[in-house]
């Protein structure tokens, strides 16, 4: 059975990059030449639709993605990796851009959380198959009807009127973790849920479905929510659903009142995406972070943002910076932290610390220091921790603005690394009895 055609208006070519059309275009020809019918699909249909940016292209094929991505990359110098389990294949340009092609499919879940068993299908059934009504878009990419979208579950009508549907009551068991997508579409995409869909995530969640899922799949959608501008509220709404234990997180989050706080604190200390990431990881599970992050897969970056998070805060750090005279003064207790920590320590501090973080952001932002370890070797310091003594005294001074020439900074470097050197001469002497 053919989709049902939305309208027969080309709603890709006013709304995506010139140079994407021609790539969509090619794809549209070398299907056809094969006797193939291609679509867009999915995520950058919604995007095109909402007038968002479309970064990804995701290609559907009725009939064999391997035999259209070898073509493409015959036409293009580009070269196809094949997924043959899968049924997909990637054609990697020489830009260093791509194009995912998948055999258009139906997904049969044996058991609630395991990944599905995939069947060859038209494009009505792979559209189906997918997590929610907006993301069940397709337009063509054939030559004749170019750009023509293809509704068949109303997730055009859903996006007009904001609304965030599933396409059946198994969703959420079938694979729960939609229910991480859920919070994070509907805080990026502004939507509300669907009563219906909001039964059916509310009873996985009571149902505990998400333990039926590894821990690496969980943590693959949930650093995408992460990575995102609006992660901490996909992950303030995931604990007010009940979904965070889960996760491995608090039920109720470590410090909750601070993660609004975050999206502010990105912007006045100009910190990546990452860095927001880590942060909002690291004041959601507090203590609970090393095992978490181990749990979830994400890494030793996540794992020490909220272990240095925790163990500074048990050290007095906001007191400390509360107190600090200036930008070196800080800089002991902050530049050794990532920078997710740093973003965090923010959100928690009062007045005088957040602006005394604010100050050392800003000083240490593209500081280079003018000596070097090599300089205070060649000037008569032995290697060892006398060597960071010093560097770090002339950082502190070159923060202050109390030593802006190399000159200076050398001087101090210098002299702080010998004093270092003394004194551990004569801890050593003392230890010897001497």
């Amino acid at each position: 059975m053919s989709p049902q055609t939305d309208s027969s208006r080309d709603v890709l070519s006013p709304r995506l990059r010139p140079e994407a059309l021609d790539l969509l275009r090619v794809v549209g020809r070398e299907a056809e030449a094969l006797s193939l019918r291609a679509y867009l699909v999915g995520g950058p249909v919604r995007d095109a639709l909402l007038g968002r940016p479309v970064v990804d292209l995701d290609v559907v094929v009725e009939g064999s993605a391997r035999d259209l991505a070898e073509a493409l990359a015959a036409a293009l110098g580009a070269r196809a990796v094949h997924h043959e389990a899968f049924g997909t294949a990637q054609l990697r340009l020489g830009d260093g851009g791509h194009v995912d092609l998948a055999t258009a499919r139906t997904e049969v879940y044996g058991t609630p959380g395991a990944l599905p068993t995939v069947t060859a299908a038209e494009l009505k059934a792979d559209l189906a198959r997918r997590d929610f009504s907006i993301n069940a878009l397709a337009a063509r990419l054939s030559p004749e009807g170019f750009g023509t979208l293809l509704d068949p579950w109303g997730g055009y009508a859903d996006l007009r009127h904001g609304l965030l549907r599933a396409l059946h009551e198994t969703s959420f068991r079938d694979d729960p973790t939609r229910i991480v997508r859920a919070a994070s579409y509907l805080e990026r995409l502004d939507l509300r849920l669907e009563r219906l869909t909001a039964d059916w995530l509310r009873e996985a969640v009571e149902g505990e479905d998400l333990a039926a899922v590894t821990g690496a799949r969980l943590g693959e959608q949930l650093r995408r929510a992460l990575l995102t501008p609006v992660g901490p509220q996909v992950l303030l709404r995931l604990a007010a659903w009940g979904a965070a234990t889960a996760l491995g997180f608090p039920a109720g989050l470590e410090w909750p009142e601070a993660l609004p706080e975050l999206r502010w604190a990105g912007r006045v200390l100009q910190a990546s995406s990452e860095d927001l990431a880590e942060a909002t990881f690291a004041l959601g599970t507090g203590s609970q972070g090393p095992a978490s992050a181990d749990f979830l897969h994400l890494g030793k970056s996540y794992a020490q943002a909220a272990s240095q998070l925790d163990a500074a805060l048990e050290g007095g750090v906001l007191d400390a910076l509360g107190r600090a005279p200036g930008a070196g003064a800080a800089d002991e207790h902050l530049a050794r932290l990532r920078s997710g920590v740093v973003l965090a320590l923010w959100t928690l501090s009062g007045g005088p610390a957040r602006r005394t973080i604010e100050r050392w952001r800003e000083a240490a932002r593209g500081l280079a220091l003018a000596v070097t370890g090599e300089d205070l070797k060649r000037a008569g310091i032995a290697p060892g921790p006398a060597i960071a003594v010093g560097l770090a005294a002339a950082r502190r001074a070159a923060l202050d603005a109390s030593a802006t020439s190399a000159g200076e900074q050398r001087t101090i470097a210098l002299r702080a690394a010998r004093e270092a050197q003394e004194r551990n001469g004569m801890a050593s002497d003392l230890e010897a009895g001497i």
